[in-house]
């Protein structure tokens, strides 16, 4: 890379630091009008424009870089997750598959694959990605999460809450984790204990406007009407236009008055 080219990129890259990405991108501009032809000025280009969201461009940008170094995996890979983004997951089931076959170990890469087929509504296919990617990193809290996701899509629930159980013995502060645990508690007709799991992921994320209206269902069935309408307020002054929680809470008024 000629020196002016190289000044440029370091710049992208200081700016990228900075989260300036659209100041990063115009370096990273500069830079190719200078040398066409790097690799890496393109990849990163690819990895800013992602984080402002221009994922079409950051696609065109990491298709310029694989045309240059078409054995650069990670670039395959957030090729992968910007077509996911634009909800092209065929296409980007394909863009793992390239890094995977580089690097058969690159575990996120099974795991996002897992992802993009499960969008696509191959759930055992994706379940399968995701044991590759635990199989190359136990510790990976999302392909613990996400494969519970797709258990519980498959009604397996009873091993989606193992599934979730391991990723929080990952990382306890899991919000989702706790709240898609609690839907799979729920659907085993554990109502009790659904609302434990609720109320675990409300202490991490109170805002979870899900959680609250899943709450109060579960109250519901244990019939806890006062706690369930408590649940579905919390739920509508998060978001006053959800209809289920409006709905259910008119009914949850209606079990109250007849035990009143």
């Amino acid at each position: 890379m000629e020196d002016r080219a190289l000044q440029y990129y370091d710049e992208g890259i200081s700016f990228a630091t900075l989260d300036r990405y659209s100041e990063a991108v115009a370096s990273y501009d500069k830079a190719l009008a200078i040398d066409p032809d790097d690799a890496m000025t393109w990849y990163n280009r690819g990895i800013a424009l992602g984080e402002l969201e221009k994922y079409t461009e950051a696609v065109a940008s990491y298709d310029k870089t694989l045309a240059i170094k078409g054995d650069f995996a990670e670039a395959w890979y957030n090729r992968g997750v910007a077509l996911g983004e634009l909800e092209k997951y065929a296409d980007a089931v394909e863009s793992y598959d390239k890094a995977i076959a580089i690097d058969p170990k690159y575990s996120n890469a099974w795991c996002h694959r897992g992802i993009a087929l499960a969008d696509l509504g191959k759930y055992k296919k994706a379940v399968a990605s995701y044991d590759m990617a635990l199989a190359i990193d136990p510790d990976d809290a999302e392909a613990w999460y996400n494969r519970g996701i797709v258990l519980a899509d498959l009604g397996k629930y009873k091993k989606a809450i193992v599934s979730y159980d391991m990723a929080l013995a990952i990382k306890p502060d899991y919000a989702n984790a706790w709240y898609n645990r609690g839907n799979a508690l729920a659907d085993l007709g554990k109502s009790k204990e659904a609302v434990v799991s609720y109320d675990q992921a409300l202490a991490i994320k109170p805002d979870h406007a899900d959680a609250w209206y899943n709450r109060g269902l579960a109250l519901d069935k244990l019939k806890k009407y006062t706690d369930a309408v408590a649940s579905y307020d919390r739920a509508l002054a998060i978001d006053p236009d959800y209809t289920g929680a409006q709905k259910n809470r008119e009914i949850a008024l209606q079990g109250h008055d007849k035990r009143s």
